[in-house]
């Protein structure tokens, strides 16, 4: 994007009430903090930890492979019904790799996002974070959305009623002024026989916008909470680590669940390709042990 796109968008302004636009918003703002929550020692410029997270992240699967003798990656499609109904073969088809059909084991390896792989006695079933990132996302956006609509609304004290195109154009524009905090003035002297208002409570469009920014701040929050990250923590005289293994046993996705499988499927590909990768966890997301915390939550 230049700085001439910037600028007309700039001036067209963000529309926040749009839930599709929230939505898009929030989703990628999600699946950014995701993609770091696992660090990778052992990898290559061609074999980016950016894409095989992104590919189990989005996809719930990662395939490891040699392309003109060089380990890579890339979206895939897995076919074929093996032992315990596991995938035998993965294609693939890019632009810059072409496309081929890969041997799982033989030709590839195959990295699970969690230990539900690809479904569970034959019953196929997501294994990503997608929806776990959708659902977070949609939320948050139908929440700004009527925070916004509330905010708007605020400032009126009746509702517009109209009954010729014209007087709606002019009360269109009149109120598409006041959505953006303008005083606009009406010049067709239709409106004067044509328009009437009906009176609403002030109370009722405004009472409860307070509500709508705790409850978006609850879900952020749940959201980083289940994710591993510490963004708060309550400050007591002393925290035993008895409560620090509670609230992590609260996590509605298993970070050390994920990592397993991740080190499973490189241990995998080190057997492999004669590789040397290992995950772990990022800082961010395990900050530090549990005695560090104990020790810093006690010296406050």
């Amino acid at each position: 994007m230049n700085t001439k796109e910037i600028t007309a968008k700039l001036e067209s302004m963000y529309d926040v009430k749009e839930v599709n636009t929230g939505y898009r918003y929030w989703f990628m703002k999600f699946l950014n903090y995701t993609l770091q929550i696992f660090g990778a020692d052992g990898l290559t410029p061609e074999l980016p930890l950016r894409e095989i997270e992104a590919n189990l992240i989005l996809t719930g699967h990662d395939i490891i492979f040699d392309h003109e003798s060089k380990l890579t990656t890339t979206e895939t499609t897995l076919t074929g019904v093996g032992r315990f109904y596991l995938p035998t073969n993965a294609i693939y088809a890019e632009p810059a790799l072409g496309s081929g059909n890969l041997k799982i084991g033989e030709d590839c390896v195959i990295i699970w996002n969690s230990s539900l792989k690809n479904g569970v006695l034959g019953i196929p079933m997501y294994c990503g974070l997608y929806d776990f990132i959708a659902r977070y996302a949609r939320t948050l956006a139908d929440l700004e959305s009527t925070f916004n609509i509330y905010t708007v609304n605020g400032r009126l004290t009746a509702f517009p009623v109209a009954s010729t195109d014209s007087v709606i154009s002019s009360i269109k524009k009149f109120f598409g002024g006041l959505a953006l905090g303008r005083q606009e003035i009406i010049t067709d002297n239709a409106v004067i026989n044509q328009f009437r208002t009906v009176d609403i409570m002030k109370s009722s469009v405004s009472d409860k916008a307070y509500d709508w920014l705790i409850a978006r701040d609850k879900v952020l929050e749940d959201f980083f909470k289940n994710i591993g990250v510490r963004s708060y923590i309550p400050k007591k005289a002393q925290v035993n680590t008895e409560e620090l293994e509670t609230d992590n046993k609260k996590l509605l996705i298993s970070i050390s669940d994920m990592l397993k499988c991740r080190q499973e499927g490189a241990d995998a590909v080190n057997k492999m390709f004669g590789t040397s990768i290992r995950y772990y966890i990022n800082e961010e997301f395990i900050a530090e042990s549990k005695e560090n915390m104990l020790k810093g939550d006690n010296e406050k």
